[in-house]
C-alpha cells in the first residue's frame, strides 16, 4: 500500500517531477559539454618538453626541445645560465609533432660548475593563442636521475618541485644504502 501512495503522489506532482529531472539532465549535459570543450582546447595546445640525458662518461652533452603535440608556432626561447648571465636567444617559426631541436650551449661546463639554467619560452598554438613559461633546470637533478623530462605546461613548476624532491629522496636512499654497505663490510 505504501508503494501505491508514493505512485499517487508522483502522479499528482508529475509536472514537478518532470521539471526536477529536466534540471538534473541539463546540469549533467552542461558538465559534459564543458569537459568536451576542455578536451578540444587541450588537443590544440602543443606539448613541449626539454629533454637531456646523463651518463658518467658523457654528462649532459645535449639539451633538446621536443614537441609531442600539435604544431607550435613562433617559438621564442631565451636561456640564461648561472655561469653566463647573458641570455642566449632562439626563434623558430614552427616545431611540428615529433620534431625536436638541440639547444646549443656549454652544458658540460655548466654541469661541472654545478650551474643552473633558466629558460623562458613563448609560443603560439594552432589558433595563435600565446603561452609563456619560465623553467628552471638543474643539472645536478639530471645527474641524480639519469635523465630529465620537463614539460612546458601550467604545472611545470609543480612538476619540477616533485621531480627535484624525488631526486633528493633517491640520493638520500643511495647514501643510506652506501652507509649500510660500509657498516656491513666493517663487521
Amino acid at each position: 500500500m505504501a508503494l501505491s501512495c508514493i505512485l499517487d503522489i508522483l502522479n499528482v506532482n508529475s509536472g514537478a517531477v518532470t521539471a526536477v529531472a529536466t534540471v538534473i539532465l541539463a546540469i549533467i549535459t552542461g558538465y559534459y559539454a564543458y569537459e568536451s570543450y576542455q578536451i578540444r582546447v587541450g588537443s590544440k595546445k602543443p606539448f613541449l618538453s626539454f629533454q637531456s640525458s646523463y651518463s658518467h662518461s658523457n654528462p649532459t652533452e645535449s639539451l633538446y626541445l621536443c614537441n609531442f603535440g600539435p604544431v607550435a608556432r613562433n617559438l621564442s626561447i631565451a636561456t640564461t645560465t648561472t655561469t653566463n648571465n647573458k641570455p642566449s636567444k632562439i626563434f623558430l617559426y614552427s616545431l611540428g609533432l615529433g620534431e625536436r631541436i638541440e639547444i646549443l650551449g656549454d652544458w658540460r661546463g655548466i654541469y661541472n660548475a654545478k650551474g643552473k639554467i633558466d629558460i623562458k619560452i613563448k609560443f603560439h598554438d594552432v589558433d595563435m593563442k600565446q603561452y609563456s613559461e619560465n623553467i628552471p633546470l638543474d643539472f645536478n637533478l639530471i645527474s641524480s636521475q639519469g635523465s630529465i623530462f620537463v614539460p612546458v605546461s601550467p604545472f611545470s613548476v609543480d612538476l619540477m618541485k616533485i621531480s627535484t624532491d624525488t631526486g633528493k629522496i633517491n640520493t638520500n636512499l643511495q647514501n643510506i644504502n652506501n652507509t649500510l654497505k660500509e657498516n656491513k663490510s666493517k663487521k
